[in-house]
């Protein structure tokens, strides 16, 4: 599009998932949660029209079976999003790198042919960062480690 994108204020509803205040451009639906389908709010509208409404602009949903669906309904700050994720990949059993203190730092987890397992971090950025479990990544920084089994 060739407009300016607007930008909404949301509001987090659900503690540790989605806290605060944050940002959403460029496109937005309303959600609207229906009674007896397990669904949550986790950040909400609070703006004069979709606010209004009691629209949700991310939400999740719990099956019986243990899993979950999250539906992101705006072009929501991804930092905002960082807590969610962590809970859905720990609520899941999904192995991941962690979360570091720095949004310029990419951290993974991956198996080489042989089936090692390594830890990757890479920093993006110009300053020094805090990996997940601890350590400083310099400027620039690549970091390769093998990944101790338990």
């Amino acid at each position: 599009s060739l407009n300016t994108p607007t930008s909404y204020n949301l509001t987090g509803v659900a503690k540790q998932l989605g806290e605060g205040t944050a940002s959403a451009t460029v496109w937005r639906e309303g959600l609207r949660i229906l009674n007896g389908t397990n669904t949550s709010a986790i950040w909400a509208y609070n703006d004069g029209f979709f606010g209004a409404q009691g629209f949700a602009a991310v939400t999740r949903r719990t099956t019986a079976a243990g899993g979950e669906l999250i539906y992101v309904a705006t072009g929501i700050d991804y930092e905002a999003l960082v807590p969610l994720a962590s809970a859905s990949l720990a609520q899941q059993n999904v192995e991941h790198a962690g979360m570091s203190s720095s949004s310029q730092i990419e951290q993974m987890i991956r198996a080489d042919s042989t089936g090692a397992r390594w830890r990757i971090a890479i920093n993006h950025g110009a300053i020094v960062g805090t990996l997940a479990g601890g350590g400083e990544l310099q400027p620039y920084e690549v970091r390769i480690t093998p990944v101790k089994e338990e």
